[in-house]
C-alpha cells in the first residue's frame, strides 16, 4: 500500500492545528501513552508533512520534532514514518 493511500484512509483535515483523527487512531495514540505534542505531530506525518513543514506548523525547532518522532517510532515500536503509518493502519 502507498503512502497517499494511507494517508487517504485516515482522512486528516489539513490545515488544522489539531488533526482530526478517526476514534480508533486516537484511542491507539492513547494506548501507547502519546503525550499532547507527539499527538499533533503524528497527524502531521499522517498528512505527510516533513519535519521542517512541521517545526514550522508548530513553531518548534527542527531538533524537537526529531525528538518528538524519535519518541513517537520508539511508543509504537517501529523506525520510520512508512513503518509507523503502516502500523496505524494495521491497528485500526
Amino acid at each position: 500500500m502507498e503512502l497517499a493511500e494511507i494517508r487517504d484512509y485516515f482522512q486528516v483535515k489539513t490545515g488544522q492545528s489539531d488533526a482530526m483523527f478517526h476514534g480508533r487512531e486516537i484511542l491507539i495514540f492513547d494506548q501507547v501513552g502519546l503525550t499532547v505534542q507527539e499527538k499533533k505531530i503524528a497527524g502531521f506525518l499522517i498528512q505527510g508533512f516533513s519535519n521542517g513543514q512541521i517545526a514550522q506548523s508548530i513553531f518548534i525547532s527542527d531538533s524537537t520534532v526529531k525528538n518528538h518522532i524519535s519518541n513517537i517510532y520508539k511508543k509504537f515500536g517501529v523506525h520510520s514514518r512508512q513503518a509507523f503509518l503502516v502500523t496505524l493502519l494495521t491497528e485500526s
